[in-house]
């Protein structure tokens, strides 16, 4: 289902702009963290018409969760493709200077970048890193900026967090906005995304840009748009407290039917997987509290697990899960 694209007006503003100063050569970092479902593909899939109708260039880079290793640099190895496709000869320029970035777009013969012996590793490193940087560069003007999307940073390997930093901190005059997505719900406070996002926080090209839960008006307006009615009030504020304004679980809801009762099975599966990968005392925390509501103090908690029928956890790993 499509929905119409609602609210999120100040955000839309604020990345036009950032792109407007790119095109003037005040290229910037924009840093987009939100929970899971809150839509920041949905804003970023509408900005993108937006300013692909102004003449911009617009490409995006998945990151995809493959455990701790992952592929080495797979938002920019798609992004680059991407923009290969669309300027063949700005691309070729670059990979001509720079066979680092042929070898990892598969335009040249001989080893990955990942492969390279100890002797010239860093010397490959140095020239993908600057190859990549250049052939954003050359596929940018100010008469077609280049937005490049970069999604899921959460799940960005440690080869695509160092481009990105090395990239950002290379920032000089290129008409180029590089947005970065990650959830922040899936940041413990080990993850290895957590230190590099506070770092570009801090550099001076860099801006975050938050995305928050709809308010009560874009509820309402979104939840028209995805029933193709204005719904009842108290159809709305059932919404409201069972999908806290996340846009995700807004759509799943009203699709099942705003007065149902149980989950859609999509829907159910989703918060299921989520909760099914924390260990065993964590599980049962989280079978504890939802039996008591949206709230529950700590003690109570706390004293409900090691007091529950057939508690199995002794007291540091529920301390541990609670944690």
């Amino acid at each position: 289902m499509s929905t119409p694209f609602v609210a999120r007006t100040e955000q839309v503003a604020r990345l036009a702009q950032a792109l407007d100063r790119a095109r003037t050569g005040a290229p910037t970092l924009v840093l987009l963290g939100a929970d899971a479902g809150v839509g920041k593909t949905r804003l970023l899939r509408h900005v993108g018409d937006v300013v692909a109708a102004g003449g911009a260039r617009v490409v995006t880079g998945h990151c995809v969760d493959l455990g701790e290793i992952g592929l080495p640099y797979l938002p920019f190895a798609e992004a680059l493709g991407v923009l290969r496709g669309t300027d063949p000869a700005a691309v070729a320029r670059v990979v001509e200077a720079r066979p680092a970035l042929g070898r990892l777009l598969g335009a040249a013969g001989g080893r990955a970048p990942e492969d390279a012996g100890p002797a010239d590793a860093a010397d490959e490193r140095r020239e993908l890193f600057e190859g990549v940087l250049e052939a954003l560069a050359a596929c940018a003007s100010p008469e077609h900026p280049l937005l490049l999307v970069l999604e899921d940073l959460h799940w960005a390997d440690a080869s695509s967090r160092d481009l990105l930093r090395f990239v950002v901190s290379r920032l000089s005059d290129q008409p180029l906005l590089v947005v970065a997505t990650y959830r922040t719900d899936d940041l413990h406070r080990r993850h290895p995304w957590r230190p590099v996002a506070a770092e570009l926080a801090r550099h001076p090209r860099s801006s975050h840009l938050a995305l928050a839960p709809f308010t009560d008006d874009e509820l309402r307006e979104f939840a028209a748009a995805v029933a193709g009615r204005t719904l009842p009030e108290d159809q709305l504020h059932r919404l409201r407290e069972r999908a806290e304004g996340n846009a995700y679980f807004t759509e799943e809801l009203i699709e099942a039917g705003a007065d149902a009762d149980a989950l859609p099975w999509s829907l159910a599966d989703v918060l299921r997987t989520r909760v099914e990968r924390l260990d065993a005392a964590t599980v049962r925390l989280v079978q504890l509290a939802s039996a008591a509501g949206r709230r529950v103090d700590e003690p109570l908690l706390r004293a409900a697990a090691q007091a529950a029928p057939g508690a199995a956890h002794p007291a540091g790993a529920v301390d541990a899960a609670l944690r």
